[in-house]
């Protein structure tokens, strides 16, 4: 069984942190390696494309599209479809839809009045995803990559 990105990324910064921190003398380099810390923190959350999560994603995209078309007068129908959990196929499809999102973010915000219900749900759905994102992102240690580590062990991983 292999191990997932997500447990190889928490055992190298635990080495980098446990093992490889204390031995380093200058604190540039401490702070350097506190930067990698960090850095693997915040990527390691998304290196691993996870088809369940982004056909989630892409749920939501659709159930957004759709009110807001339907909350505009319109169909309320988005097209595509989520059969292949190929991350690029997924991938593309979540591009596509933020294109048609802010195609009719845009026409809406255009027409004025008529389409506020349609804009502001729009907007809920941006305000959503982009909080489900700093879920994934970790805080930056900068203060403690500033001092190399002086204080001792890197917090917050």
């Amino acid at each position: 069984m292999k191990p997932s990105v997500a447990r190889m990324m928490q055992g190298i910064v635990e080495t980098l942190r446990d093992d490889v921190i204390p031995h380093v003398g200058d604190g540039y380099a401490r702070g350097q390696a506190l930067g990698v810390i960090d850095l693997l923190n915040n990527y390691g959350a998304r290196l691993d494309w996870d088809g369940v999560q982004i056909a989630g994603q892409i749920a939501a995209k659709r159930a957004a599209l759709a009110e807001a078309e339907a909350l505009a007068g319109g169909s309320g129908a988005v097209t595509g479809t989520v059969e292949v959990p190929q991350s690029t196929a997924l991938l593309a499809e979540a591009a596509e839809l933020d294109r048609q999102i802010s195609e009719r973010l845009l026409g809406w915000m255009a027409e004025g009045a008529g389409a506020e219900a349609a804009v502001a749900r729009l907007r809920r759905h941006m305000h959503d995803e982009l909080r489900e994102d700093m879920k994934l992102t970790h805080r930056p240690s900068f203060a403690e990559i500033a001092k190399g580590g002086a204080s001792g062990k890197e917090s917050g991983t």
